[in-house]
C-alpha cells in the first residue's frame, strides 16, 4: 500500500523529532525520504527539507538542507 504524500510527510517529521532518541529513528527518516522520492519525485523531498529546514540542521543533517534548499 502506497503511503500519501501527507502520510509520508508526517511519518517524517515524527519521526525526525526522535532522532539520537529513540532507537533507529534517524534509520525510518532515510526509509520514509527513499520512499517519498521514489513514490512522488525529488520535489517533494525538497520541499520537505525546505519545509522543516531548522529540524533538518538542528538534528545533524544540515548536508540535506545544503543539498536540497535553494
Amino acid at each position: 500500500m502506497v503511503k500519501t504524500i501527507e502520510e509520508l510527510r508526517q511519518a517524517i517529521i515524527n519521526e525526525l523529532m526522535y532522532v539520537d532518541i529513540r532507537p533507529y529513528s534517524h534509520n525510518l527518516v532515510g526509509l520514509y525520504m527513499d520512499e517519498l522520492e521514489r513514490n512522488y519525485g525529488i520535489k517533494e523531498v525538497k520541499r520537505i527539507v525546505n519545509d522543516h529546514a531548522f529540524w533538518w540542521e538542528s538534528k545533524g543533517w544540515g548536508h540535506l538542507v545544503r543539498e536540497y534548499v535553494n
